[in-house]
């Protein structure tokens, strides 16, 4: 467990990219959850009696600071996920890149493009070998 008592058990490559565990490592990224663990950061609704024996502004104010630490764990969270989404697509920019022998600026267009064409379907990594093979066969100079 990390120090905010929430479970961080994803891991992410570090070896030479490629496509397999480019694609794994963005489905980790992205299955990352984004609820915080209810034992740690228990939900409150108004009106929940925290502690009978305390008064009922205690407890307003127990159930307010409550839903604000679930609310900053969620957003820590959703951070988390998405810089780690951000992480692994900028490495498949690069080797977009490398493959094409071009700047990430015109690797990402490419990467732009088979996101919003097949990420609905979850099939981006897929078709990107055909693109890039299109793309270099088309600026093939011989």
């Amino acid at each position: 467990m990390n120090r905010k008592g929430t479970r961080c058990t994803k891991t992410i490559s570090v070896e030479p990219d490629d496509w397999e565990k480019i694609e794994h490592d963005y489905r980790e990224a992205c299955s990352m959850s984004c609820r915080p663990d209810v034992n740690v950061f228990p939900k409150a609704r108004d009106g929940d009696v925290i502690d009978e024996d305390q008064s009922v502004r205690w407890n307003r104010e127990e159930v307010a600071r409550r839903k604000t630490a679930y609310a900053e764990e969620v957003k820590r969270l959703n951070t988390a996920r998405n810089l780690a989404v951000n992480a692994v697509t900028d490495r498949a920019v690069r080797l977009i890149a490398d493959d094409l022998e071009v700047k990430e600026e015109k690797a990402r267009i490419l990467w732009d493009f088979l996101y919003d064409k097949y990420h609905a379907y979850g099939e981006m990594f897929q078709h990107v070998d055909e693109y890039v093979d299109l793309i270099s066969s088309v600026m093939d100079k011989s």
